[in-house]
């Protein structure tokens, strides 16, 4: 089985163990529909009982649990064979459900017998290169890279060493870097190599950023870099969080996700249409045609731009933005009002109640496109600006903190678990009063990098305050969460600062809380500060799990 078979393999498992972990609030939310009808037969519940089995009949053979199907294909059956028939028929008419509601949850039960958690390998980034950062480290002497080398790849960043430019071409095509650090040495090859790197650039469609290390600081050799297509230059002993701050961002252009447009529009086949335009442009889209859902679709969807019809039956646009921009976590949100509506005083009204933009629906395709491209990323740099700390790129505590209710308000639904860790670098002011101020900066900022690098997708990173941060972990118990946060430690105390040429590193302890075990905004940070405080009366340098 080849890498991409594996990886191919690892995601369907997570995906089947996460429909595994769901099927009981599945078969539970079919239970009560079956009771709310015995209590009051309508045709909404009934129509909810059969779109529901249908559901577990199609998905439960697909992801393994084959008895589930065939039990769910039995009620499916049997709710929409009465759902043809009048409702003068009484429920005690219908074929004997409770018995088949009992052997759907004992299948469920026996299939998942044997089920395990998800293993934290499947959880993280790395099982997966793509997922990743890539570089290639290209110099005449490998042993000047090979600290390097072992540095990025401390930070999450994939690396390979290149002792020579011939096979440079083949490499790129291998591994597909999203930069290469060529080190400038005092050596001869150093013109050729250069030389042979900027032909190979200019032979790509998407030529990966060219970063150039040297010990020379002079006017010449940043010319004869820049000559040869780099983009960037840095001095030896290198910036190593400066390194994998500038790997990063070359990545997230690359990688930069779709814009997310949600639309809003009450003319069903104008906003699909409208839907179906922006998506052949790589944008991501959600259709609303039920205005008086707006607050729920932002909530689940977290769009950049709202696309927002004027005229709605429900309520209008302008009251639909009032009700928006009520709400201090959406005025980083752009709204583009979207109509036929060509009266430029109309237009004025819309920008004086929280309006960005007044776009008419006559507007050419491709016009259309490239406006709202420009709005959603004026909108996204914004939100950024908004909701992350200037120093280490995480979120600053207001859009952590809201990140954080959203999680306990979808754990309370689902009754899942999460895990909240507060960690807390160590001895910081000694590393302030030794090695200066913009030591201790890098310091925190490295320690933001790795965490942006090194957590799943689903995890959120927060500045707390200070030298503290903190972490979500969505699906987490405690447990594994000591894991995943040990394995950080690990990473982070390999990583090698360097201060007028003086080498040290750094450590941090951390504390962890589990909800449910607290169940609140406050009662999670207050658990989590005081396994924290205990982390560091113990030593520092180690986790503490929170006690009840």
């Amino acid at each position: 089985m080849n890498d991409k078979q594996l990886r191919l393999k690892q995601q369907l498992e997570v995906i089947r163990l996460a429909y595994a972990k769901e099927l009981p609030n599945k078969i539970a939310d079919l239970k009560a529909d079956w009771k709310q009808y015995k209590l009051q037969p309508t045709d909404h519940t009934l129509h909810q009982l059969v779109r529901k089995t249908h559901g577990l009949s199609g998905s439960g053979a697909t992801f393994g649990f084959a008895e589930v199907s065939k039990v769910a294909r039995v009620l499916e059956k049997a709710f929409n064979d009465f759902s043809h028939v009048q409702h003068t028929e009484p429920i005690a008419s219908m074929p004997a459900i409770e018995p088949l509601l009992i052997e759907l949850e004992s299948a469920v039960n026996v299939e998942r017998h044997n089920e395990r958690e998800i293993p934290l390998s499947l959880l993280k980034n790395n099982d997966s290169p793509n997922d990743y950062p890539r570089a290639l480290l290209i110099s005449d002497t490998i042993a000047g890279n090979s600290e390097i080398h072992a540095q990025l790849r401390r930070y999450g960043i994939e690396t390979e060493m290149l002792g020579a430019t011939t096979q440079l071409l083949s490499k790129i095509e291998t591994i597909r870097p999203h930069a290469i650090v060529f080190e400038m040495a005092s050596s001869a090859e150093v013109n050729a190599m250069l030389d042979t790197i900027s032909q190979v650039m200019r032979s790509l469609f998407q030529a990966p950023a060219l970063i150039v290390i040297s010990p020379h600081g002079d006017m010449a050799s940043r010319l004869k870099a820049v000559r040869a297509g780099a983009t960037a230059y840095m001095s030896n002993p290198v910036n190593m969080s400066g390194l994998v701050d500038f790997i990063r961002l070359r990545y997230r252009q690359i990688s930069e996700p779709a814009y997310r447009i949600l639309i809003v529009d009450d003319d069903v086949s104008l906003a699909h249409n409208t839907a179906l335009t922006l998506q052949r442009a790589g944008l991501e889209t959600h259709v609303l045609t039920d205005p008086m859902r707006v607050l729920e679709a932002l909530n689940d969807f977290q769009p950049e731009l709202i696309l927002l019809d004027l005229y709605m039956s429900e309520c209008t646009g302008l009251e639909l933005t009032s009700v928006i921009r009520q709400q201090c976590v959406y005025n980083g949100t752009g709204i583009v009002f979207f109509s036929v509506e060509t009266d430029i005083n109309q237009h004025i009204e819309t920008m004086r109640e929280g309006g960005d933009e007044f776009f008419v629906k006559t507007m050419a395709p491709n016009n259309l496109v490239a406006a709202i491209e420009a709005k959603a990323k004026r909108a996204r740099i914004l939100q950024r600006l908004m909701f992350r700390d200037g120093l280490t790129g995480l979120l600053n505590r207001s859009g952590f903190d809201d990140h954080l209710q959203r999680e306990i308000a979808k754990s309370k639904r689902q009754s899942s678990v999460f895990s909240y860790v507060m960690l807390d670098l160590d001895y910081l002011k000694t590393i302030n009063d030794r090695f200066g101020h913009l030591s201790g900066d890098n310091v925190l900022k490295s320690l933001g990098l790795l965490l942006k690098q090194r957590l799943r997708a689903i995890d959120i990173a927060g500045r707390y305050e200070g030298k503290v941060m903190v972490i979500l972990l969505p699906d987490t118990s405690a447990v594994q969460a000591e894991q995943l946060v040990a394995d950080l430690l690990q990473n982070f105390s390999e990583i090698l600062f360097n201060s007028h040429g003086c080498e040290f590193s750094a450590t941090f302890s951390a504390g962890i809380a589990e909800y449910p075990c607290f169940e609140s905004l406050a009662s999670l940070a207050e658990a989590a500060d005081q396994a924290l405080y205990r982390a560091k009366a113990e030593g520092r340098n180690r986790i503490c799990l929170s006690r009840r």
